[in-house]
This record gives structure tokens, sequence and C-alpha cells, in this order.
């Protein structure tokens, strides 16, 4: 994964949504979605992580929006919120 040094800030990022649990069980029922892990992990990124440092990660990682959607799809897992 080209963003994995990444994985503890987005973790820190992500754990500061309050409602996360409730947000992605209200998401994953209402069905306004393709994929629901790229909606629920594109909610949560602009949800929490400006998006200056995103831009950053383009250049420094030489990474697009697939790395950063599996990058935030990871850390829903460990947070298990993505199963």
């Amino acid at each position: 994964m080209k963003l994995r040094s990444e994985i503890p800030y987005v973790r820190e990022r992500f754990s500061k949504i309050k409602n996360l649990q409730e947000y992605a069980a209200s998401l994953k029922a209402n069905e306004d979605y393709k994929d629901f892990g790229t909606r629920l992990a594109w909610d949560c990124i602009h949800c929490s992580i400006p998006s200056e440092i995103v831009c950053v990660w383009y250049d420094k990682y030489n990474c697009n929006d697939d790395h950063i959607t599996t990058l935030a799809k990871a850390v829903l897992r460990e947070m298990e919120v993505l199963k």
C-alpha cells in the first residue's frame, strides 16, 4: 500500500467522527451509492481530512484516488466500521 505510513494519521482523524458507526449504518440502509465502501471512505475523508493534506499525498506518494480509497478502507476495516 503506497500510503501505509499515513494509516495512523487517518485512523486518528476518522476516530474524531463522533457518529461514524451510525452514519455507516444509515448510509448502507439508504442504498444511495454504487460501492458502499468507496462512498463511506470518501465521505470520511471529506469530513475529517483537510483537502490540502489529500492534495499533498498525490505528489508525495505519486498516488491517485484508488490509492487513497485503499488507505481509507483499510482504516475503516481496522476500526471495524467496514467489513
